[in-house]
Parts: structure tokens; sequence; C-alpha cells
């Protein structure tokens, strides 16, 4: 009776109540279709890759996040506009998001041809899973493969990843990577595959520690020595992009510019080879 009485003199307030009720609730589905939107925009536009840019005080970072493969690819630089003189310092990392071990295969599925790192002067991408290219000009993703990158890698030099062992000692050159076990939310790991002993000339396959990064740093002025540091190989004024990706296809793109500098003194010559 009380109930009653309650409802009948409050009838007002609680049909106010009901459109108040009924209001939220359109909202939330049309919120929920909205996130569903645009949750399916990213994944049918990027095959469920999402892409983000963080930019702080330490520079630009271009992350590309595959949830498939539980890999967070990353490219970071340390400023986007460099004087003539300087270096862009370039990092590189493949890191396992999961929180176990990650188990992956060897793919050679790189989004375009030319990532390399200095093991491999540009030619080829064989013991690196990852690799940057550098473009004079301004590209994106729809015409980036018809780019022509520039040599930036100024010496020949013997890298620890194109040989299998660890640390301390080298058992012989890689012929063939097959996988790689990466460690709970890690860039650390392992890799598998034959290589060619030095003990006995056979190919013997194994597994051996690994870590997925790189870090470079390239000058805008020309490199006059065999042993020279890495270079653009012109000190102009320009803009650049630079394309950095995975073996599993991922890439990220940043672009930056060379302005003219009144400082003209070469930057240090890094010592990587023998005297």
């Amino acid at each position: 009776m009380i109930l009653c009485c309650f409802v009948l003199e409050g009838g007002s307030k609680l049909i106010s109540i009901r459109k108040i009720l009924i209001t939220f609730a359109t909202l939330a589905v049309l919120f929920v279709l909205v996130g569903l939107y645009f949750d399916t925009a990213v994944n049918s536009s990027s095959g469920g890759v999402v892409t983000t840019t963080e930019i702080s005080t330490i520079g630009t970072t271009v992350q590309s996040f595959n949830p498939k493969l539980g890999l967070n690819f990353s490219l970071t630089v340390n400023a986007t506009v460099i004087p003539s003189n300087e270096s862009i310092d370039v990092a590189l990392n493949v890191t396992n998001v999961k929180s176990l071990q990650n188990q992956l295969s060897a793919s050679n599925s790189w989004a375009i041809s030319g990532l390399s790192t200095p093991c491999d002067f540009g030619y080829y991408n064989f013991s690196s899973s990852f690799g940057v290219a550098f473009f004079r000009g301004d590209y994106d993703s729809s015409n980036i493969s018809t780019g022509t990158p520039i040599s930036v890698w100024g010496a020949a030099v013997e890298c620890p990843m194109d040989f299998a062992g660890n640390t301390t000692s080298a058992l012989g050159p890689w012929l063939k990577i097959t996988s790689y076990v990466l460690s709970p939310d890690s860039d650390n790991g392992t890799e598998s595959g034959d290589y060619e002993s030095y003990q006995t000339q056979n190919v013997t396959s194994g597994t051996f520690p690994t870590v997925l990064n790189f870090q470079a740093n390239i000058y805008a002025n020309d490199s006059n020595s065999d042993y020279g540091y890495n270079s653009l190989q012109s000190s102009s004024t320009a803009n650049y992009t630079i394309a950095a990706g995975d073996e599993w296809g991922q890439i990220v793109l940043i672009h930056f510019a060379v302005i003219s500098s009144t400082i003209q003194a070469p930057p240090g010559i890094v010592d990587i080879g023998p005297d």
C-alpha cells in the first residue's frame, strides 16, 4: 500500500527516471557500436597490426604491434631535425609482449626489400631478423617500396649476429636461422639453425643466445674512408624517410630533415677496424 501511494504521488519523478535510464542505455549502445566500428576499421585496414607514435624529450618512437604473433617492433630516433654536422641516432627493437615464452619460426616476410644492418650492408637480409633503410625524400606506406635506399653503412665489420656462438666465442658462420624463442616481455632469447662448424667444416645445428635490438649513429656528412663513420653521403639540406621492419612483415616509417649548420667540422671517426 505504501509502495502504491509512492508510485502515485511520485509518478512524474518515476517517469523522469525511466527517461534518463532509457537515454543512458541508448548512449551506451551507440558507444559500443562506434567502438566496434573503429576496431573493425583498424583491423580491416592493417590486418590487426596497430601502429602508434610516441614523442618525448629523448626522441620519437614509432611502434608496430602484431597481436597474433605477440610481437612489438619499434624504431626510435633522437631527433627529427638534425644539423648537417651531426647524426641521427636510431634504435630498433623486437620485443615479445607475451607473459610466456614466444616461439617464432623464421619468416623472411619482409614488407619491403633493402632493410639492413651494418652486418649485411643493405645487400641482403641474412642473419638479422630486423633492418632499417634510409631514403632521400618524403615517402609513405603507399610508395616506400618504389624508393631506392641510400647505402649508409660506412665499414666492413664482422658482426656477432653473423656467427653461431655466444658472447665469448664463435663456432662458425650461420647458414640458416630457422626459429627463435623470446623470453617473456623481452627482446632476449635464443635462435636456432644451421651453421658451418669451424671445428669440423660440416653443417651443424645448434641453439644460441640472441638479442633482437640494434643501435647506430648515421651522420649527414660524407664518409671519405672505407673504415669511416655511417653517413647519409650528403650534408645538403634535405628531407629523409626512415623505414624499419622485421622479418615477420612489420614496418614503421619516420621522417626527418637535415638542416644547414654553421659548424663545418666533420664528426669524429669511430675506430671500428684494425690499425
